[in-house]
């Protein structure tokens, strides 16, 4: 039977032949038809005459059904039809009219002719019979839309799933021999039916949305209630004393809508993504219903369409319940409390997520070691930037591996005295970038996503073994290359080595190698001159700092030796050094100082301006003798030698509290007379253990990496390093040492 869809028929010639034939009675189901949704198609007429034609019995003879093409060429019988021309078309006119610029877009139907029989009993017209034209029955071949083979100017009615293709019936048969294949319209009915699942998906995702709008404009309103009940009660307690309170009322009804404002802007911020995010799934789905309600191939474009918006739409954003809570609170102060205190109450909040701060402990910022475990604290803070305490629950950290996976870390708070503080760590997998992301209630904290650089770790352990230096320079002397007792060392970005010649009152810069380039000081108190330098450190603007020790002070020069500042002198009070030894300058710019017989560090910003110290006073200066080597390790804390006490001395960033790393000997994690002090790249602490002739190697936790305890010269022959003062780590690995009694630089 016909589909109703088909273009109508066209009429026959005239001298197309008649026939009588007897109609039997003709049932239909309506109400099936009209289940089925085709009740639209009982009225055309090719429904009608298809119908009757397979219900008419034609008996006796036939007739000759063949139709000719105006081509007049011999066998050249019509079986298609052009709407434009009104013309009949054999195949090869077809093909022509496909090739043609003029005739391309015509509308041309297929020609069925069935074959049917003349009943003779019923050559009589009667009551029972009929006497009517029969036309032949049209399906379309090609029409405007539609899509024809290529190769067979064919309606393409197949699909092989094996090639995921639409094809004619002779493709199918001499190209997809073998192959899993349904008839076009099946896979598209297949397709449609699969899209209308992921659509039901999309529809149900925007219910959700307006469900989390709804829960997020509730808790605005609760946020907004809670503020004005607080605001009215701290109004009420006010009144009492007006006269003294009323500043501190402004400050906390201030606090209040501050705490209000913050809350509410993250759940509009909220509601904004969650609009943007209905409206572009909506768009979406607008776009796919008119792909799924195409007759061309763009409904295969539906799935792929819908996968891509909602694979865009970030989880973390949309799909946790409101981003802030209504936990804004005011503790009043006790009854009978003194206007002089200060304060009647204070208000608290819940965690804030953009106040919050993330800390990584040991190691560098952004680099680390493959195989290690790194370890991060995060500083719960609420909306006014107080500390808050909490369990963690607010927090979810994810990492995300170089390789594209990711995994979840557990948040456990890490101080007994201050709950406000909470720690979450992992182990570095992989080579390259790992990526963490602290949410809060589903917030990003500041820093994040934060990144930490895995790279393999430095083989000191085989180095240490081979015990061949990369590179030896210097003699004693004084002609320039040569040094006289030199003490302090330091690299630049560029892996140049920058020696303190102690008693040679200069400044000599090498290559890397050991090739001098040049020198600058000469012996004297003036601007400019150095008397004994030791320690030495160069800033990220290429600018050589100077510990001018027996002078007392500092000198900051250009990396060419010109002169440009100083800061200090001699005596006691902050500020001021009594032989200042070694220094080291961090990526900030503040430059810390060992004073080393005023027993203590000192911490000043890049212009020689004092901000701190640590050092003990009167008899306690023994807990901290005569400090020499300092560095700067990651997140501000500063390694000292603690020369006369034989360890190591961590201090915090506070400057008031201390770890302590090793003791007087000569076994592993022990030392004699400790000078200069280096930090790599990954966080490990290189140590120059001077009586002892060698350099130990630990990394931040104290865990022994290496000990380099002789020397390979070029003889083959083992040497032992003379009281080695200042180290250095260049930006390849390299360990650059100063060999202080044998006069020259070593780089392990």
């Amino acid at each position: 039977m016909q589909n109703s869809s088909f273009n109508s028929l066209p009429q026959l010639p005239n001298n197309f032949p008649t026939t009588t034939a007897t109609t039997p009675s003709l049932s239909l189901d309506t109400s099936r038809s009209a289940s089925q949704g085709t009740t639209s198609s009982l009225g055309d007429p090719s429904f009608f005459i298809g119908s009757v034609l397979e219900s008419i019995s034609l008996q006796d003879k036939s007739f000759d059904s063949d139709l000719q093409c105006g081509c007049r060429e011999d066998g050249a019988n019509a079986d298609s039809y052009c709407e434009n021309c009104k013309e009949y078309l054999c195949q090869r006119c077809v093909s022509a009219h496909l090739r043609v610029t003029l005739t391309k877009d015509h509308t041309i139907v297929k020609v069925i002719l069935p074959a049917f029989t003349v009943d003779k009993t019923a050559a009589v017209a009667s009551e029972s019979s009929i006497t009517s034209y029969v036309q032949p029955i049209a399906t379309p071949l090609a029409k405007r839309g539609s899509t024809l083979c290529s190769l067979h100017a064919a309606e393409m009615t197949l699909y092989c799933d094996t090639c995921d293709k639409a094809c004619c019936g002779t493709c199918f048969v001499s190209q997809h021999t073998g192959h899993s294949g349904v008839y076009l319209r099946e896979a598209v009915e297949r397709t449609r039916s699969n899209t209308e699942l992921l659509m039901q998906g999309a529809k149900g995702m925007v219910t959700t949305l307006k469900q989390t709008k709804f829960n997020v404009k509730k808790m605005i309103d609760k946020i907004n209630d809670r503020g004005s009940s607080l605001m009215t009660e701290i109004q009420l307690r006010s009144h009492n004393f007006v006269a003294s309170v009323q500043k501190m009322e402004k400050e906390l009804i201030q606090q209040v809508k501050q705490i209000q404002q913050m809350k509410t802007q993250v759940l509009e911020e909220q509601i904004d993504f969650v609009d943007k995010t209905m409206l572009n799934i909506e768009s979406m789905l607008t776009e796919v219903e008119l792909m799924n309600a195409s007759s061309g191939l763009q409904v295969f474009q539906a799935p792929n369409r819908i996968e891509r918006t909602l694979n865009g739409v970030p989880s973390y954003t949309c799909f946790y319940p409101p981003h802030e809570d209504d936990a804004i609170t005011f503790i009043p102060s006790q009854v009978n409390f003194s206007v002089d205190d200060g304060s009647f109450g204070k208000v608290c909040s819940s965690v804030c997520a953009r106040q919050c701060r993330i800390v990584r402990e040991g190691g560098c910022n952004d680099v680390g070691v493959c195989g290690t475990t790194v370890y991060f604290v995060i500083h719960a803070r609420d909306h006014l930037g107080n500390k808050r305490s909490t369990n963690g629950d607010e927090f979810e950290v994810t990492v995300l591996v170089p390789d594209g996976t990711f995994f979840h870390c557990n948040v456990v708070s890490c101080h007994q005295s201050d709950d406000s503080l909470l720690l979450f760590n992992f182990k570095l997998l992989l080579d390259g970038k790992h990526i963490i992301r602290v949410l809060c209630r589903g917030v990003l904290v500041p820093d994040c996503p934060y990144a930490v650089n895995a790279k393999h770790g430095i083989e000191y352990r085989v180095r240490a073994r081979s015990g061949a230096p990369r590179h030896v320079f210097g003699k004693e002397g004084s002609l320039a290359g040569e040094l006289c007792r030199p003490w302090g060392i330091c690299s630049d970005y560029q892996g140049h080595l920058i020696v303190a010649d102690r008693s040679n009152n200069r400044i000599q810069v090498f290559n890397s190698d050991g090739t001098f380039l040049h020198a600058f000081g000469t012996h004297g108190s003036n601007a400019g001159q150095l008397n004994r330098p030791a320690g030495v450190a160069v800033n990220k603007n290429q600018e050589i700092i100077v510990a001018d020790k027996d002078n007392h002070r500092i000198q900051i020069f250009a990396f060419d030796g010109k002169f440009i500042k100083m800061f200090g002198e001699r005596g006691f009070k902050m500020g001021q050094f009594n032989y200042p030894w070694d220094l080291d300058v961090n990526s900030s710019g503040l430059i810390v100082v060992t004073d080393t017989r005023n027993h203590r560090i000192q911490l000043f910003t890049a212009d020689g301006l004092y901000i701190s110290k640590y050092g003990f006073e009167g008899v306690m200066w023994k807990h901290f003798d005569s400090p020499r080597g300092v560095a700067f390790m990651p997140n501000g804390r500063i390694v000292v030698t603690d020369f006369n006490n034989h360890r190591l001395v961590i201090i915090q960033p506070d400057m008031c509290t201390a770890q302590y790393l090793g003791c007087e000997g000569s076994k592993i994690l022990q030392f004699l007379r400790p000078q200069g002090v280096a930090i790599d790249d990954h966080g490990n602490i290189v140590v120059a253990d001077s009586r002892n002739h060698r350099i130990q190697v630990f990394s931040d936790l104290g865990e022994l990496k290496a000990v380099f305890d002789r020397v390979i010269t070029g003889d083959n022959h083992a040497q032992q390093m003379d009281r080695p003062s200042g180290v250095a780590v260049t930006p390849t690995g390299d360990i650059a040492v100063i060999d202080f009694g044998h006069h020259r630089v070593l780089v392990l």
